[in-house]
């Protein structure tokens, strides 16, 4: 289980939900974006066994140098990840361990709630359908993708379509196993500020070219 982090206090919410399912066959690896002392508390308060906090690489990438160095230190035979403000679903631990019996070996992509509704709505690795928190992959070295390639961040979509290639055609699990939580604003993390300002930037230019094309 890898979780990269921003700093977010959800980061707590987050853990729990990973603890209460724990049978001790979890493998939990945060991973910090550069120094996050709130996150590095968070990980200290919820501590369990299974737990490592790792200080990852300053970026602001929404996650993407974390989830590889969580990659390059995970031990288990399967890799999942999570967000820092989202949660698994009660029973969802139950649901991977019996998929990954039923299929050993095999990539599997389970269904996620989101604010929209459902994801994946129809099986198909193509953009609104999957994303890093449905993913169980198995830990193969050498067979699985990534989130950088020629130093350039990847997207879920470009790291599982890789790893499928590698590792072959994944099974489509229609259970959720994780809900992505409203986000607190006054709290949202680097990431989320990056997109929040981008928004606000963007909605200043089309106020400006809507003035320019009414003075024309």
């Amino acid at each position: 289980m890898i979780i990269p982090t921003a700093g977010r206090t959800t980061l707590a919410r987050t853990l729990r939900s990973v603890r209460r399912q724990d049978r001790g066959d979890i493998e939990v690896v945060v991973v910090s974006d550069g120094d996050q002392p709130v996150a590095e508390r968070i990980a200290r308060d919820e501590h369990w066994g299974a737990l490592r906090y790792l200080h990852g690489p300053r970026t602001g990438c929404w996650g993407n140098a974390q989830r590889m160095e969580g990659i390059r230190h995970a031990s288990g035979d399967y890799l999942l990840f999570m967000d820092d403000d989202d949660v698994y679903r009660r029973g969802a631990f139950r649901r991977v361990r019996q998929a990954t019996s039923e299929h050993p070996d095999r990539v599997i992509i389970f269904r996620m709630r989101r604010f929209s509704g459902l994801q994946w709505r129809r099986p198909a690795i193509e953009p609104g359908e999957v994303s890093s928190q449905q993913y169980v992959v198995p830990n193969v070295p050498g067979k699985v993708g990534s989130w950088l390639t020629n130093d350039r961040y990847e997207s879920d979509l470009d790291f599982i379509s890789e790893t499928v290639a590698l590792q072959g055609d994944p099974v489509w699990n229609r259970r959720v196993i994780t809900t992505i939580e409203p986000l607190d604003w006054r709290d949202p993390g680097p990431w989320v500020r990056v997109r929040r300002d981008s928004w606000r930037a963007w909605l200043r230019i089309r106020t400006r070219l809507r003035g320019l094309l009414r003075s024309t």
